[in-house]
């Protein structure tokens, strides 16, 4: 009877040693598949570190998912250490289970051994009763193998915190690099405000520099046009004065007898020809009507002036000498300045109307004797006085002085002021 509640009691015992070895093999799966689930957690927790720091550029985004990841990584870490205070838990539970299971298979095998000796019937019992201890030491055995197992879950559980204190660590100098490259950022960003300034100061100079470059270029185009100009006259200006020489020699050819006979001279001063005529070939003495002589020689000289002189200035100067008009022509001239005045009116009038000189660029005009060419004391300086001169100006037109654009300031009046 004894023997049977032994056994009923090993029984029972064996039966609580399975149950708690589902017990303990069912917590470490779960811890194992705790630990899959943690590890991939602390891989993704891994990825997102990396990614932190190869994604600085999205630094505000990547900063709220590190926290966020920080936060489950913690959570995991608290839900791991509960897990693995369980679990030590389970250990010691599991190992004081053994050490009563030693304690009772040794007061077994001690009563075993008196069972022996008081009761042989027992015999096939007891030898059942060995091959279940048989089995609770292979079960034993496996017991030890699953705490060893659970140890080293332990130790790489105890790892992947380490790694999550690393992790955190990891994210920490992440953050500092953080906080650090918006120093560099903000300091950037002064340093390029500095160079936008700079370079608007820059561009305000170069703009005043296209602007004194177009001043310069639209007085340059102004010296360029009047060189243009001032060649063109120079070219204008030679053949004019070559026109100017051949009529010259036109006049000292055609007049060739007056000018022997000292009634006419012609004189080429620069830029001007001068023909004087005696006032004997051109009118008797007080009168102011031409001669047929006079007539002759002032065709001629139509003849060439019209040829070769158009559009130029023809003036006719008539002179006296200083004695008084008679008594009977002061009727009709009063002074020398009517008498002279008169004779080259007269001349005029001949040209234009027998020779067809436009009257445009002719003009008469009396110097009575005021610009004498001999003095008057004697009959021969008084008839070198008395004479008509047409004088010849080569028709050259001056080009207008180019003046440059002068820049105002700012009151505006010009720079130099």
């Amino acid at each position: 009877m004894k023997n049977n509640t032994i056994i009923v009691i090993l029984a029972v015992l064996l039966s609580g040693a399975f149950i708690a070895a589902g017990i303990l093999a069912f917590k470490l799966n779960t811890t194992r598949t705790e630990l899959d689930s943690s590890r991939q957690r602390i891989d993704q927790c891994r990825s997102t570190v990396t990614d932190l720091n190869t994604q600085v550029a999205r630094l505000p985004i990547e900063e709220r998912k590190a926290r966020q990841c920080a936060r489950e990584l913690e959570t995991v870490k608290q839900t791991l250490t509960r897990q693995l205070t369980a679990a030590r838990e389970s250990r010691q539970i599991s190992e004081k289970q053994v050490l009563a299971l030693q304690q009772d298979l040794q007061e077994m095998q001690t009563r075993l051994a008196d069972a022996r000796d008081k009761a042989s019937q027992a015999g096939n019992r007891v030898a059942s009763c060995e091959q279940q201890i048989a089995d609770l030491e292979a079960q034993n055995s496996d017991l030890a193998m699953q705490k060893a197992a659970a140890e080293t879950q332990a130790s790489e559980l105890n790892n992947r915190i380490a790694d999550l204190a690393q992790a955190e660590a990891d994210l920490q100098t992440a953050n500092e690099t953080i906080a650090q490259l918006k120093l560099d950022v903000t300091a950037c960003n002064a340093q390029l405000a500095e160079a936008n300034t700079a370079l608007e100061q820059k561009n305000a100079q170069v703009e005043t520099l296209n602007q004194d470059l177009a001043e310069a270029n639209e007085i340059i185009t102004g010296y360029e046009d009047r060189l243009e100009t001032i060649f063109g006259t120079k070219s204008r200006i030679e053949k004019e004065f070559q026109r100017f020489k051949q009529t010259h020699t036109s006049l000292v050819t055609d007049l060739e007898q007056q000018i022997k006979d000292r009634e006419i001279t012609v004189d080429r001063l620069q830029e001007q020809i001068t023909i004087t005529f005696i006032d004997k070939i051109l009118f008797s003495s007080g009168r102011v009507s031409l001669n047929p002589k006079g007539k002759n020689a002032l065709d001629k000289v139509g003849r060439i002036l019209l040829k070769e002189t158009q559009g130029r200035e023809i003036m006719v100067v008539g002179h006296t000498d200083n004695l008084h008009i008679h008594p009977d022509y002061h009727y009709k001239f009063p002074t020398n300045w009517e008498l002279s005045a008169h004779r080259a009116a007269s001349v005029v009038r001949y040209l234009q109307h027998k020779t067809g000189l436009d009257p445009g660029n002719m003009s008469a005009v009396g110097r009575s004797f005021y610009d004498p060419v001999a003095g008057n004391d004697t009959p021969e300086g008084r008839a070198q006085n008395r004479r008509v001169e047409i004088i010849i100006a080569p028709n050259i037109i001056q080009p207008k002085p180019f003046l440059p654009p002068v820049s105002s300031g700012p009151d505006g009046y010009p720079d130099h002021l």
